[in-house]
């Protein structure tokens, strides 16, 4: 680790500067530089700041820390400010949890998840007036949206259906492929007629294309609706339409992922609604087929047992392919595990059950659980 005086020697021929242009910068004698440099003096504490801002480096890159001590010191600000925002969430206090996550995005703005909570925050709880929480949010999307996951991008674009202004949606429209001409659709056409007709792969691909749309019509959100007693029946009334499309006497199919999301979301408002012991009854449902999704080996595909959906098979995760082709090469090794750690982990879930959070109850059922992706 080099010392201070080596370190800002190094910064300052880098930039094929003088130490008396230095000194112009920090407002300090250049005898004062020669000093520090030849590590006979140190600059006062007030001016590290400037330094390192000069040479646009932190002060912990100007003081020497070496790259692991860095990369640590980050990762636990980061776990100061996720645990923050939890606790917000269990009291809450809107306004601070958003403070708190633009607060994280501003020190660390490649974390689209800080983007993504103080986003969503605004969009569904209005901690701040519209005027003042508008630029912020259109700032917090846009880096989302231009950044290359399209996980991301898809969660930009359902706040900002939300929250922005109706004149301004059709700006989205080229992050917004339209239904007519999405690949799923185009993929169906190319199936249909031409060279490549083929009434198998026609078949497998309407019925994806089917799964896909009741799978988008039934993603439920984590965040509490005006009236959580009509919330829960809408997500009851989800449910039983998937059963009407599977056979119900067999859990292990490709509703499972979507099913248990469901059940986590109706526990929720029924909790929210003070119906306690129905709340219970959705969340044990939910962490039966929790368990039993992580009992399914990685690389199996689930089957729909029905008819409507007898040429696809389906993920763990809840990605449908064709059964015939399965999941696509380009699809590492492990990442099954990676999206399912990125969606949910349901030991943690118990932030959004602030009412119960404390109970034995709730402790008993969480903790029998593995954790996400193991």
């Amino acid at each position: 680790m080099l010392p201070i005086g080596e370190r800002i020697r190094s910064l300052r021929r880098d930039r094929n500067e003088t130490q008396e242009e230095l000194s112009l910068v920090l407002g300090v004698s250049y005898q004062a530089v020669s000093r520090w440099e030849n590590g006979d003096a140190y600059p006062d504490i007030e001016l590290l700041p400037k330094l390192a801002a000069h040479y646009e480096v932190t002060t912990d890159e100007l003081l020497g820390a070496d790259e692991e001590t860095r990369k640590t010191d980050k990762e636990r600000r980061k776990q100061e400010f996720l645990d923050e925002i939890s606790r917000c969430i269990r009291s809450k206090d809107r306004r601070k949890q958003y403070e708190t996550a633009l607060a994280a995005f501003r020190e660390f703005p490649d974390e689209y998840r800080f983007a993504n909570c103080a986003a969503e925050v605004l969009a569904y709880f209005s901690p701040v007036p519209r005027e003042e929480g508008l630029p912020v949010f259109r700032e917090l999307t846009k880096k989302m949206l231009e950044q290359p996951v399209p996980t991301w991008r898809f969660f930009a674009l359902r706040l900002i259906y939300v929250y922005e202004d109706e004149d301004r949606l059709k700006d989205c429209d080229i992050y917004v492929p339209p239904m007519i001409l999405s690949r799923d659709t185009l993929m169906e056409n190319r199936y249909m007629k031409g060279p490549f007709c083929s009434a198998e792969k026609a078949t497998a691909q309407k019925q994806l294309n089917l799964f896909n749309l009741l799978t988008h019509c039934f993603t439920n959100s984590f965040f509490r609706p005006e009236n959580p007693e009509a919330s829960a029946a809408l997500q009851d009334l989800a449910l039983r339409v998937i059963d009407c499309l599977r056979d119900p006497s067999d859990d292990r199919d490709g509703w499972l992922n979507r099913r248990m999301c469901i059940l986590l979301s109706k526990a929720w408002m029924l909790f929210e609604a003070d119906r306690k012991e129905e709340g219970y009854e959705a969340l044990e449902k939910a962490i039966q087929l929790y368990e039993l999704l992580f009992s399914i080996p990685e690389e199996e595909m689930l089957l729909c047992n029905s008819p409507l959906f007898s040429e696809i098979a389906v993920t763990r995760s809840g990605s449908a392919y064709p059964r015939e082709i399965g999941v696509p090469t380009w699809q590492p090794a492990g990442s099954e595990n990676e999206i399912l750690r990125q969606t949910i982990d349901i030991r943690k879930i118990s932030i959004l059950f602030p009412s119960v959070a404390e109970e034995p109850r709730l402790k008993a059922l969480l903790n029998r659980i593995p954790s996400a992706g193991s």
